[in-house]
């Protein structure tokens, strides 16, 4: 569980990196929601190279699966709340 958890937290970081445009600029209309859409492929991605990479290292493939998509839903949710919104 700690493997699928260090590996949510570096894709997080990767997604999250992703999201917040360039400093000084806000990005072109519908330019964040294309951003996110790669980050869920991204983290889709991980997952499915994931589950080999779990068998091949003798982890049980139900709980690493699991606590994978857990972990990333969980550090998903709090993305809105690091982003910078125009008020």
């Amino acid at each position: 569980m700690l493997v699928s958890a260090g590996l949510a937290f570096a894709v997080q970081l990767g997604s999250y990196a992703l999201l917040r445009p360039a400093r000084g600029s806000k990005g072109a209309p519908g330019a964040l929601l294309l951003r996110w859409g790669v980050g869920a492929l991204m983290r889709f991605v991980v997952l499915v190279l994931y589950a080999p990479l779990a068998r091949v290292m003798f982890f049980p493939l139900d709980a690493a699966l699991v606590s994978l998509v857990t972990f990333f839903f969980l550090t998903m949710m709090a993305e809105p709340l690091l982003l910078e919104y125009d008020r």
